[in-house]
């Protein structure tokens, strides 16, 4: 029995938050992929599970935030290069995976209805290498048609991706050599549910989050100072 293909989540749905929803729609996604089709959440709807109850921009934190107050398990990890890129081109894999890009590294044939956005962009990952080395890639940006699930997945290197990743680790202020991912299980076949996370889990995304709020009132204070 093959793993349930979540469907792409399209952030430009016209609602009022369309422009900043690429996290809240891959959170959904994710979801959608851990409920095997059970939840199925719009990118407004997570957004209000996630707390978030005005338009703006947000972070695997705001991810997991939703999961949590939901009673699901989130793993956020903080990954060296080669162990996301090793992550990424694994074969069977149950994972599905968030990352934030820098969107102007990544590949203009590859950036859908928004040729001209050049911000941060949230982006969801199915691991495993296709031909030409590339991944499946849910791009909330992209309305890609196709016969099927699997099919309405965007084709990107894997090289983009983490050309795209690294840049945005870089600008976002996390650890040295390391980019941030938000990992959710797919159940495996025959619908057995994945383990809940452990004390260490959220222990530390817990301190992730401590860590991602004083980084920000540095910056606040920064602004103010300047």
């Amino acid at each position: 029995m093959s793993l349930y293909i979540p469907e792409p989540v399209y952030q430009l749905d016209g609602s009022p938050c369309q422009g900043s929803n690429c996290w809240a729609a891959v959170g959904a996604w994710q979801m959608d992929g851990q409920s095997e089709g059970d939840q199925t959440p719009s990118p407004s709807r997570f957004r209000a599970m996630a707390g978030e109850t005005e338009c703006g921009g947000g972070s695997i934190l705001d991810i997991q935030r939703g999961f949590i107050r939901q009673g699901r398990s989130y793993g956020l990890r903080y990954l060296s290069y080669a162990d996301l890129r090793s992550l990424l081109s694994a074969g069977d894999d149950r994972r599905l995976v968030a990352v934030a890009t820098a969107y102007a590294v990544w590949p203009d044939d590859k950036k859908c209805d928004s040729p001209d956005f050049d911000g941060y962009h949230m982006v969801g990952i199915i691991p495993g290498l296709l031909r030409y080395d590339q991944v499946k890639v849910m791009n909330p940006l992209c309305s890609v048609p196709g016969a099927s699930r699997e099919a309405r997945y965007q084709k990107v290197k894997l090289d983009d991706v983490m050309a795209a990743a690294r840049a945005s680790s870089k600008a976002n202020g996390d650890p040295a050599g390391t980019i941030r991912a938000g990992i959710v299980w797919r159940p495996k076949a025959g619908g057995v549910v994945v383990d809940p996370p452990t004390t260490e889990e959220l222990l530390r995304a817990r301190v992730a989050e401590l860590e991602a709020a004083i980084r920000e009132i540095a910056r606040e204070c920064e602004l103010v100072g300047g």
